[in-house]
Parts: structure tokens; sequence; C-alpha cells
């Protein structure tokens, strides 16, 4: 990755994308019961399986458009070189959008990890 904006469109993917939906299928999962809060372990536990989905749609949809202003902020201050300057290479920060199609993305549309990366 020589190209600056190809390797911080992977880093924003990471810290925007594949880190918040890890925790959140992590906490929807219950996955580490000790570290979570006994009231909010409660209101989980009385969520149903439907629940809990539409719950993490709708987070995860958040977090995409975060990451889609993310970048398409970067993309026009790149563009426009307002304020940071960054080598404009053949990619554009927007080439990691929609983030579940990106080579880089650990999980879906839905928020659930690619087929090839369940282990």
């Amino acid at each position: 990755m020589k190209d600056s904006n190809e390797h911080l469109g992977v880093l924003a993917l990471g810290y925007l994308w594949n880190h918040p939906l890890q925790q959140l299928n992590d906490l929807l999962g219950a996955r580490e019961p000790d570290h979570i809060d006994p009231v909010l372990m409660s209101a989980l536990r009385k969520l149903t399986v439907e629940e809990r989905r539409a719950l993490k749609r709708e987070l995860t949809s958040i977090f995409a458009q975060d990451m889609t202003d993310f970048c398409s902020a970067l993309d026009e201050t790149a563009q426009n070189h307002d304020g940071i300057e960054i080598k404009r290479g053949d990619k554009s920060f927007g080439s990691h959008l929609p983030p579940w199609s990106d080579r880089m993305s650990y999980f879906d549309r839905e928020g659930d990890p690619k087929p090839e990366y369940v282990r």
C-alpha cells in the first residue's frame, strides 16, 4: 500500500467499520459477560433474536453512514487542498465505500462476518 490515500482508507475502514462491528457482535452475543454492565446484560437477555438483529442492523447503518461521511470529507479535502496535504493517487478514500464491499472488510452489510472470515 504505497498510496497514502489507500493506507488511510484502510485505517478508517478498520476503526470506523470492522472494529465497531466486532465490538457490537461481541456485545450482542454476550461474549464477555463479566465486562458488561449487569443492567445492560439483563436488557440484552430480554431481547428476542429478531430484536437483536434489528438493533444490529440499525447500528450497522449508522457506522456505514459515518464511514461514508468521513471518506467523502477526506476526498473533498484532498481534492480541494483546503487543509491537509495528502498524496492523490488512483484511488480515492471513497473507493472504500460501501464499507461492506471493501476487500478489507470483515463484515457484510448486515454486520455479520463474511463467510471467508468465519472460523
